[in-house]
């Protein structure tokens, strides 16, 4: 991974809701309430999340950082390409 794909990952990951006693560079919760921990980006695992467009980039939604969430790998799934 690149220096700037680090970068926008951990801004991403900045915008998801720390959880309480945690720390928050590795432990973070998503708009749905799941939990994430943060060096599973991309896996397909208990913790894991990836890089979610708000508005989706299908719909016209922009690929900046202001587009960007980060979601549990199941709550993406769910969402697809809705706005919620």
């Amino acid at each position: 991974m690149s220096l700037s794909d680090e970068i926008e990952k951990l801004s991403i990951w900045q915008k998801a809701t720390p959880i309480a006693g945690y720390d928050t560079q590795i432990w973070r919760q998503d708009k749905y309430g799941y939990v994430m921990q943060y060096n599973q980006y991309g896996q397909t695992s208990q913790f894991g999340w990836e890089k979610d467009h708000i508005f989706p980039a299908s719909l016209g939604g922009a690929n900046t950082l202001a587009n960007y969430q980060a979601l549990h790998w199941r709550a993406n799934r769910q969402k697809r390409n809705y706005i919620i």
